[in-house]
Parts: C-alpha cells; sequence; structure tokens
C-alpha cells in the first residue's frame, strides 16, 4: 500500500472515530434506558386511552339520563297516564318505537301501574323492536325491582343495577341497569316510567377501538362488567359458568386501585394500567367502576426486543452516513472547489423542479427552460425582461404575493401552491418554489422558480369532492356535505348572533316502510327521488337541501324567521301531498338555529318524533325554551 493511501485510509478511521465518538455514547445511554422508556411511555400510552374511554363512558351515561329525562317528561307519556285509553296507549307504543327504532343506548321502555301490572311494554331485541302483546304483559309486584321501584322518590330518578335475570321467559330480555321515573298526576303518584339501559350497545361503542386493546371493565366490588378473559356478574343467574372476581383474583392489585384511583404499575403478570370512572358525578345513584388495561410480560419482552432492533438499525445507520461524510471531506479537502456565485446560480437551476424561471435582483426574467416554454406556451423572447406578474391569474389577493415576498426576503425561499395563466389564457395551478441566490455578502442576486404542472390532478380531486358530497340516488348533497354546511351555519351564528337567524328542519317520508314492502324497493327509490325533486324545486336559491338517512331529509333555512319556516315547509309538504295524488306524505320537524349544533339537531328530531306521534303528514316546531323546560 503507498503511502498516499495508507495516509488517505488513516484520515478516514480518524475523521470516523472523532465524528463517532458522540452518537456511540448516546446510543449506550439509549440501550440501558430502554426499560425506562418502555414503562414511561407505556404508562402514558395507557394512561391517555384510559381516560378517553372514562371519559366515553361518562359521556355516554349522561346522555341516557338526558334522554330519560326528555321522554318521561313528554307529551304523549303524560297522555297515557292522565287518560289511559286504547287510542294513547297506541300513540305511546309508536312514539316510543320511533325512539328505539332511532337510537341504541335504550333497550325498553315500559309503563307500570302502581299495582306493579305493565301497562306498556315496547322492547329491542336484536334490532328488532316491538310492542309486548297484552298476554305477554307481566306483574312486578312481587320482584325485588319492584320494592325498589316504589321507594323512588318524587321528582327523582330512580337507577338500579340489578343481576341479569330474564323477566319474561318469551321475551328473552335482560338488562342490569334500569332508570324508573314516577309519573305524577296533580301533585299525586300514578304509575311508573321504566327504561333498560344498552349497557352492551354504550360501553363496546365507548371502548371499541382495533387500534388498542379493549380493557375491562370492572365494578366497585370487584366485578366483570366487560372482558375478553373472564366471566362477570352479567352472565345469566340461571348459568353454571364459574362467574370471576377481580378483588378475589388480585386483592393486592384491587386493594392498589381501591386506594389510588387512577395509576400504573409493574407487577408479577405485567403492567397495568387502571382509572376510576366517578359515575356518581354525573348521578348520586350511580356506583363508580374501574377501567383496567394489562399487557403482558410477554408482550414488554417483545416490545424490549423492538427496540434494541430499532437502536441497533438507527446506530448502523448513523455510523454508515458518518462514513460516507467522512469520505465527502477527504474527497472535499482534496480537490478543495471554490464555491462561487455562478456555482450556486447552476446548482439552484439544476435541483429545481422541470419548468424553471430565473430573474435578477430586480425581478426581471432573464432565463427560462424549454418545459417552462412547453407548459406556458411563451418562449424565451416572449418574456424576456418581463416580470412574472405577466403571468398571474385574478385568482390571488394581494395579501397572497405580500406573504409570498416577504418569505423571499426573510428567509430566502418560498413554496406552495398557486395559480397562473397560459399564454393562451388558460389556467395553470402549479406547486411552486423560488428561491433567492446571494453572494457572499448576503445580498439578493437572483431568484430561481421551479415548479410543476398539477391542473389535471386538481381537477380530478374537485371531482372527486364533488362526487364524495352528492347522494347518489337523488343527485342531491349528502350526510357528509350537511354536515360541514350545518357546523358552517351554526358557527356563523355563534360569531354573529345578533346578525343571523336561521331554521332547521328533518323532513320524514311517512309509512315509507310500508311502501318499499308493498310496491317494493324500486318504487320506493323513484319516491325517494320525487319528494327529494320536489323538495328541491320548492326551495329557495338560499335554502340547502340534503339527504341524511334513507327516507329522511335535512333542510337549512338561513335568514329565515319561525314564521317564515313554518310557511314555506307547510308549502312543501302540501305540494308533495298534491303531487303524489294524496299517496305519499311527509311529516316535518323544525327548530331555530344556535350556535350548538349537537342541540339544534336534537331539538328538530324531537319535533319530527312529535310530527309523527300526532298522526304525521303535518309540521311540527320546537322552540329553543320549550327544549330547555323539557330537559
Amino acid at each position: 500500500m503507498s503511502s498516499d493511501k495508507f495516509k488517505n485510509v488513516a484520515q478516514f478511521f480518524f475523521i470516523w472515530g472523532v465524528l463517532s465518538l458522540v452518537p456511540i455514547l448516546y446510543f449506550y445511554l439509549q440501550y440501558r434506558g430502554v426499560e425506562h422508556q418502555i414503562y414511561n411511555l407505556v404508562q402514558q400510552e395507557r394512561g391517555i386511552n384510559l381516560e378517553f374511554d372514562k371519559q366515553g363512558i361518562m359521556t355516554n351515561t349522561q346522555d341516557v339520563l338526558k334522554t330519560f329525562r326528555v321522554l318521561s317528561d313528554s307529551i304523549v307519556l303524560n297522555n297515557a297516564v292522565t287518560a289511559p285509553n286504547d287510542l294513547n296507549s297506541a300513540v305511546l307504543k309508536d312514539f316510543w318505537r320511533s325512539v328505539l327504532y332511532a337510537q341504541n343506548t335504550l333497550s325498553r321502555l315500559r309503563l307500570v301501574n302502581l299495582q306493579g301490572q305493565e301497562l306498556v311494554n315496547v322492547y329491542n331485541l336484536d334490532n328488532n323492536v316491538s310492542a309486548a302483546q297484552s298476554n305477554q304483559l307481566i306483574n312486578l309486584n312481587h320482584s325485588n325491582l319492584f320494592d325498589k321501584i316504589k321507594q323512588t322518590q318524587n321528582k327523582t330518578i330512580g337507577v338500579y343495577i340489578v343481576n341479569a335475570q330474564k323477566d319474561h321467559v318469551d321475551l328473552g330480555f335482560s338488562s342490569p341497569i334500569r332508570l324508573v321515573a314516577p309519573l305524577l298526576v296533580d301533585g299525586q303518584r300514578r304509575a311508573y316510567f321504566i327504561a333498560d339501559m344498552n349497557t352492551d350497545h354504550l360501553y363496546n361503542k365507548t371502548l371499541s377501538n382495533e387500534s388498542k386493546n379493549i380493557p375491562e371493565l370492572i365494578d366497585i366490588k370487584g366485578n366483570y362488567l366487560l372482558s375478553k378473559t373472564h366471566t362477570g356478574r352479567l352472565e345469566p343467574e340461571s348459568s353454571e359458568k364459574a362467574v370471576d372476581n377481580f378483588a378475589t383474583l388480585y386483592p393486592a392489585i384491587w386493594h392498589e386501585m381501591t386506594s389510588l384511583g387512577s395509576g400504573a404499575f409493574k407487577t408479577t403478570l405485567g403492567w397495568i394500567s387502571f382509572v376510576q370512572v366517578p359515575l356518581h358525578i354525573v348521578d348520586p345513584n350511580l356506583n363508580d367502576l374501574y377501567l383496567v388495561d394489562m399487557i403482558g410480560n410477554s408482550d414488554i419482552a417483545q416490545t424490549e426486543r423492538n427496540h434494541y432492533a430499532a437502536l441497533t438499525s438507527q446506530l448502523v445507520a448513523v455510523l454508515a452516513i458518518l462514513g460516507l461524510l467522512s469520505v465527502l471531506f477527504l474527497n472535499w479537502n482534496r480537490k478543495h472547489i471554490k464555491n462561487t456565485l455562478e456555482g450556486k446560480l447552476a446548482l439552484a437551476a439544476m435541483e429545481g423542479m422541470s419548468a424553471i424561471v430565473i430573474t435578477d435582483k430586480n425581478n426581471k426574467i432573464i432565463k427560462v427552460n424549454s418545459q417552462f416554454s412547453r407548459l406556458s406556451g411563451y418562449q424565451l423572447e416572449d418574456v424576456l425582461g418581463k416580470t412574472p406578474s405577466l403571468f398571474s391569474s385574478g385568482k390571488h389577493e394581494a395579501e397572497f404575493y405580500q406573504k409570498m415576498w416577504q418569505d423571499l426576503q426573510t428567509v430566502g425561499v418560498w413554496e406552495g401552491e398557486i395559480v397562473n395563466r397560459r399564454k393562451d389564457g388558460r389556467l395553470l395551478t402549479e406547486i411552486l418554489r423560488i428561491q433567492a441566490i446571494t453572494d457572499d455578502n448576503h445580498v439578493i442576486q437572483y431568484y430561481v422558480a421551479s415548479f410543476v404542472d398539477i391542473s389535471e390532478r386538481k381537477i380530478l380531486e374537485n371531482r372527486l369532492r364533488e362526487q364524495s358530497e352528492k347522494d347518489a340516488l337523488t343527485d342531491i348533497p349528502n350526510r357528509r356535505k350537511f354536515d360541514q354546511v350545518f357546523r358552517g351555519n351554526c358557527y356563523e351564528i355563534q360569531r354573529y348572533p345578533n346578525q343571523k337567524h336561521a331554521c332547521f328542519a328533518i323532513c320524514d317520508i311517512d309509512h315509507f316502510k310500508s311502501i318499499n314492502d308493498t310496491k317494493g324497493h324500486a318504487y320506493g327509490d323513484h319516491v325517494i327521488r320525487s319528494v327529494a325533486q320536489t323538495l328541491k324545486d320548492g326551495l329557495r336559491e338560499s335554502d340547502f337541501l340534503a339527504r341524511i338517512g334513507g327516507e329522511e331529509f335535512a333542510v337549512i333555512l338561513p335568514h329565515t324567521s319561525e314564521e317564515e319556516a313554518q310557511n314555506v315547509l307547510e308549502r312543501l309538504r302540501i305540494t308533495i301531498y298534491e303531487k303524489h295524488h294524496k299517496k305519499v306524505t311527509i311529516s316535518i320537524g323544525y327548530t331555530t338555529m344556535t350556535a350548538l349544533a349537537e342541540d339544534v339537531y336534537q331539538r328538530a328530531d324531537m319535533a319530527l318524533y312529535e310530527a309523527k306521534s300526532c298522526g304525521r303528514n303535518r309540521v311540527n316546531y320546537l322552540a329553543n325554551q320549550e327544549h330547555l323546560d323539557l330537559v
């Protein structure tokens, strides 16, 4: 080996060793702290997930109680209690069926007299909403549940958690949590309203997420409410399967959980994270729960191996990069190429995008390449000595260009999407990058702009966006577009409460299931299209119409008072009734829009159900204050 080669090799290893010293020390410390890092990451990640699950359970439970209060104060239920007859009972059944069809948080609604006899029983069993026949109505007088119900104070809600059992063998129905409200007439107790919570739906909805482990749900006595590996209190009493209890299986862990409330620690079983769900805050009658997430030792060991492998890969990559840098440094040191202003300009031009425009420090064009001429239609002689404002399309405000020049002067580079105009007048959408080239004194001498044409991609994106926001059957906006417009209107009302006035309505085709069943789905689709077109033709240009469900439509009426909305909606209802020869009708519920989107939608939905419960083919209004009174 010659002396020059030996010297180069020695210099390479010296430089490489010096550069690698700090990274090697860093990775050594990282190797030693892997276990601590893993536990910190586990504690942080699982703790955040459990907090989200906790808030979800509390929010869903609060929503159930809120729905129960609204139902217990409804006019339909009050009529069935104050004037018990077949008609009021039938209306109550229809109203409750609509409620159970619309949501899955409650699974059964019952009206029971003071002697414990069921008067009305509407239930959702396996997604099939039905009302119990008279021979299926049972008497609860001698049950432990009814003894508790009779002790419920007036004007309060009783919450009772019971062991799962079959209330009636023919219905095969069970629920662990029941809500009870005494019904008063002239201050006297006349009946009870009982609702069963659909706990499986509520908690599975809250905890279901394929990207993480589903934690176990445990009550304050240590019983498993939800678990993949343990049986719990929700097993039927007749089951012969053994019931597990967390407090019995892991007493030491249970003691730590009940004393701390929330936290994480390592055990012989693995890493355990837990959090207490304070349901007593939602309602004093509810007991608190615990969410427990456990990671086995084997999973932790695998995670450690993955971290070690990742660190090793990073170390090898860093050493390789440092070796390459060492070679480049030696090569630079040997050749010592002078980096001139002309070299910077050539490098920027070569490394730019395919279409290139070069201007001097006064922003006068001095050079373009062939790709620029092909995309824009301009040759060098067309633009030489002119400024790039020649290509302006008028699509951007003055602030856009001011921000561009501010970045060029301060940062030295600007990159973004811009719309310019070709020589033939057509628009050209570009991804544009402008770089300022400076001399040794950091004074700008040139600007190099390079861009690529994304016009066709933008056209395709806009077309796909329009398709994704339209309902295929009716060619009107779909639920996705409705959500954007609806929340946008609510935001405008929030921002300009004294200037923006609007109404929101939900329209539903009456007896649509019967239309499908008797005349087929093809005719049902025809009815939906016809109703949609009639609504579209009857609305004003400023109004917004969308299909948000199977036979359900939403209408936003901006700058519209309650009286004006009533006139518009009544006209639409009558038009549909007459156009379809009095064989197709719609029910409409509407309300005044506020800044709270969910509240507005709920009020309109309740108004719709009231309209259907009162005979259909009508327009019903629910004001803000009426909703507050119900709640």
